[in-house]
């Protein structure tokens, strides 16, 4: 629990809520689009393919801080243990893994000759992952300062559950999005679940293991 309590914890919500203001003072629209983006796809048509590189560089960083934490307080749920050396292999864990999402979709395109599919799998990913981090900076700041993270001692599970809850309806709107719940291309379907969406975790799981 001294992980949550320290000076490098609080640097790093910092770091987050800083980016994120920059993120919104650059476009303020892009923040009002976004959170629309469970209900239409106004983000997707405005402003994908227009990112600088800057700000994919911004949001990836926070993107890495703000899923981390989540992460790490399901493994204090589950081990009472959290350092900053343990958070530092989670956020090493999932940079890996993120970029394995983003890149094997590019390979498969190109295996299968789908195009554009690479670029469409990114921006729907990117864009989720985007969403998520928004909506948690709020939640982790409140259960980390509300009577000194009180919250994360007494309810370290729910809070984890609660954070996946939400990640998996993104995970299930992004599937829609990319017609992967239609029935006609069963074969495509089950190709793209197995190499894209089990494969990956399966390997995060593995890590992870072997970390804790």
């Amino acid at each position: 629990m001294a992980f949550y309590l320290s000076d490098i914890y609080t640097i790093l919500l910092f770091l987050s809520t800083f980016i994120f203001g920059v993120l919104t003072f650059s476009d303020k629209n892009r923040l009002f689009f976004l959170l629309q983006y469970p209900f239409n796809q106004k983000y997707s048509l405005i402003y994908h393919r227009t990112s600088s590189v800057i700000f994919s560089l911004l949001a990836l960083i926070n993107i890495l801080i703000l899923v981390s934490i989540p992460i790490s307080i399901y493994f204090f749920s589950t081990t009472g243990i959290m350092s900053l050396f343990l958070f530092v292999k989670i956020v090493a864990m999932l940079t890996c893994f993120v970029l394995m999402k983003i890149y094997a979709p590019y390979l498969l395109g190109f295996v299968f000759e789908w195009k554009d599919f690479g670029k469409k799998h990114y921006y729907s990913y990117t864009t989720k992952l985007l969403f998520c981090s928004m909506i948690f900076l709020p939640i982790i700041l409140f259960v980390s300062y509300f009577k000194e993270g009180l919250i994360i001692i007494q309810a370290p599970f729910t809070l984890s559950f609660i954070f996946g809850f939400l990640y998996f309806i993104l995970k299930i709107i992004m599937l829609y999005r990319l017609n992967l719940l239609v029935i006609t291309f069963v074969f495509y379907n089950i190709l793209y679940l197995c190499a894209l969406e089990l494969l990956p975790y399966l390997i995060l799981f593995h890590l992870i293991r072997l970390v804790f």
